[in-house]
Formats: structure tokens, C-alpha cells, sequence
């Protein structure tokens, strides 16, 4: 979900509820919490705090390896994270930095969604879409679908 402010900076919100793990949670158990969820990507929490996340690929590799035990040693640190109510530039300079394709989006030390790579654009390019305002005295032939051309 895309949330657009007054200054029309975007602000990126995870767009489902975000799903954990434990670092005692097996490579199969991930995985099906993968496919149920539909998701890509599960932080690793250990009493409240995360401390890594999966990324899908990596659980294949993991599962096609015979990785047995918890997902703990497989998963990704640090992780990159954004603040709650980040914009999109700023998302996508964490997602960049990070070297992940998403970002944790954190309220005080707890993980209240992800944002994807995918999310980032899709609202870049909403916010792209949205109609420009006319300058003041200056018809906005866009509102009325008018052809303009000569």
C-alpha cells in the first residue's frame, strides 16, 4: 500500500502483515510458511529482536544442500532496515545499501513489515502517474480530456 503525503513524497507501507521466524525453525518449516504466505522474504527473531532475515533463494539452496536444524546460521545480516513512515528515496537507498532486493521496516526495535525493491517502484511510479497540478490562470486541458493539439 502507497500513501502519498501533501509534499508528494511517497511514503512506502509494507503491503501484508509481516510473517517470523525463530532461529530454531527448520528449512522445511520456513519454506512452507513461504509458499502459505506468499511471501519472499522472513526476518529471525530471537526473544523480540530480529537478528537476521531469509531470503527465498536462499532456503532452496539450503533445502537442495540437505542444511538440516535451524534456519539461524542461514540467515541474512545485517539486515537493511527503514524507519516506519520512510519514503520511497530513502527505502530504496536502504534496500540498495543493504544488498537485498527488500528492507525491514522497524517501529522502535520491532519489525512491523517489509518493503520489497518491487514495492519501492511500484509507488515511484504511481507517484509518476499522478497528474500535475496546472500553474495558477492556466486551463489544465488533462482534467477535461480536451485535444489540444493544432
Amino acid at each position: 500500500m502507497n500513501v502519498e503525503d501533501p509534499r508528494r513524497e511517497v511514503v512506502i507501507m509494507s503491503s501484508r502483515p509481516v510473517q517470523v521466524v525463530h532461529e530454531t525453525t527448520t528449512v522445511a518449516e520456513a519454506l512452507r510458511l513461504l509458499r502459505h504466505a506468499g511471501v519472499r522474504h522472513l526476518p529471525v527473531v530471537d526473544r523480540g529482536r530480529c537478528v537476521g532475515v531469509l531470503v527465498d533463494v536462499d532456503l532452496v539452496a539450503a533445502a537442495v544442500d540437505g542444511v538440516g536444524g535451524g534456519v539461524g546460521p542461514i540467515a541474512r545480516r545485517p539486515v537493511p532496515t527503514v524507519a516506519l513512515g520512510a519514503d520511497a528515496p530513502t527505502t530504496a537507498r536502504a534496500i540498495r545499501v543493504g544488498g537485498m532486493d527488500a528492507a525491514l521496516v522497524m517501529d522502535d526495535d520491532v519489525v512491523a513489515g517489509i518493503v520489497t525493491a518491487t514495492d519501492v517502484v511500484e509507488a515511484l511510479a504511481a507517484r509518476e502517474e499522478l497528474p500535475a497540478t496546472a500553474p495558477a490562470g492556466v486551463p489544465d486541458d488533462r482534467a477535461t480530456g480536451d485535444d489540444v493539439r493544432p
